[in-house]
C-alpha cells in the first residue's frame, strides 16, 4: 500500500512539474535559452553534441575565435549524459536543436523532483509535505532564474539531494560507497566545478552534523566509507580536473597559477566567509548606506 501511495504522489508531482514547465514555456517561449545560455553555451553545446553524433570527439569548436576549446574548458558539458539525451531528443525527435537546453532543464526538473521527494520523505515521512517541499525546491526562484542564464545551475537540484540521500545510507550497504562516488563524478562533468565544490562542502557539513547528532559506534565506519567514496570521485574527475587546472594557468581572466587563483581577491577565504554571512562585507555596506542616505536627503 505504501508503494502505491508513493507512486500516486510521484505521478501527481511529475504532472505538476510538466504543467508548470509548459506554463513557463507558454508565457516565455525558450524560457531557459537566454543571456549566456543563448549567446555562449547553446551554440557550443549544439556544435559539441553534433560532433559526438557524427563520430568525432568534441575537442574543438571551429566556428568561434578561429578555433576554441570545448571539452578542456569544463563549462560545456557535452559528455554529460543528460546533454547527450537532450541533443538526441531535440535533433532527432523535434528537428530543432535550439530546444536542447529546454529539454535539458525539463529532464533535471523531473529527476530532481523524484529524488528530492524521497530524500524529504525519508526524513519526515509525510507524503504531502514531501510533495510540496520538493516542488518548492526545484521551482525556487534561484533555480529557475539562474538556470535561464546558466544551464549548469539546474543539475544541482538532482545531485544535491541525491548525494545527501546516498550519504545517509553509507552504513547500510557497501554498494552506496560506489553509488555516491560515481554520482559525484558524473556531477563534476555537468558544467561548472564551482557548484560541484560547493555541493561537496555542503555534504561534508551535513555528514558532520549527522555524525554529531547520532553519536553511534558505527560513525567511524561511515567516515571511512565516505573517504573511500571521495577517492573514487577524485579518480573519476581527474581527467577534466587536470585539464581545468591547465586552463586556469592560461586564462584571460588573469593567467594565474592554481594557488594564486585560489587566494586571489575574488576567492580568498576571508571574502568567502564574510560573503556567506553578509550580503556584502560590513564596511562596504555601511559606506553604501551612508552614501545612499546622503543622496536621498541631498546632504
Amino acid at each position: 500500500m505504501a508503494k502505491n501511495i508513493d507512486r500516486n504522489f510521484l505521478i501527481v508531482g511529475i504532472i505538476i512539474v510538466l504543467l508548470l514547465f509548459s506554463f513557463m514555456e507558454f508565457l516565455y517561449p525558450y524560457n531557459f535559452s537566454k543571456d549566456d545560455n543563448l549567446v555562449q553555451f547553446l551554440p557550443v553545446l549544439i556544435e559539441g553534441s553534433g560532433q559526438i553524433f557524427y563520430g568525432h570527439f568534441p575537442s574543438i569548436n571551429l566556428h568561434q575565435l578561429m578555433g576554441s576549446k570545448i571539452i578542456e574548458v569544463g563549462t560545456y558539458a557535452v559528455l554529460y549524459p543528460p546533454t547527450i539525451i537532450s541533443y538526441f531528443i531535440s535533433h532527432y525527435f523535434f528537428n530543432n536543436d535550439f530546444l536542447l537546453i529546454e529539454i535539458f532543464v525539463l529532464i533535471h526538473l523531473i529527476i530532481g523532483f523524484i529524488i528530492t521527494y524521497f530524500l524529504i520523505d525519508s526524513k519526515i515521512n509525510d507524503k504531502v509535505i514531501s510533495l510540496l517541499a520538493s516542488l518548492a525546491f526545484i521551482f525556487s526562484g534561484y533555480v529557475i532564474i539562474l538556470s535561464a542564464a546558466w544551464y549548469y545551475v539546474i543539475p544541482t537540484i538532482v545531485f544535491l539531494p541525491l548525494i545527501l540521500f546516498l550519504n545517509d545510507r553509507l552504513n547500510s550497504n557497501k554498494k552506496y560507497i560506489f553509488l555516491l562516488g560515481i554520482s559525484r563524478g558524473i556531477y563534476f562533468y555537468s558544467g561548472n566545478a564551482q557548484y560541484f565544490a560547493f555541493t561537496l562542502f555542503f555534504e561534508f557539513l551535513y555528514m558532520l552534523i549527522n555524525v554529531y547528532q547520532n553519536n553511534q559506534k558505527n560513525n567511524p565506519e561511515k567516515i571511512k566509507r565516505y573517504i573511500i567514496s571521495i577517492i573514487l570521485t577524485l579518480l573519476l574527475t581527474l581527467p577534466l580536473f587536470l585539464s581545468q587546472l591547465k586552463n586556469v594557468s592560461v586564462s584571460n581572466r588573469g593567467a594565474l597559477v592554481f594557488l594564486e587563483y585560489l587566494f586571489s581577491q575574488s576567492s580568498n577565504l576571508k571574502d568567502f566567509i564574510l560573503g556567506s554571512i553578509f550580503t556584502y562585507p560590513i564596511f562596504k555596506s555601511s559606506i553604501t548606506i551612508v552614501t545612499a542616505t546622503s543622496s536621498f536627503l541631498n546632504i
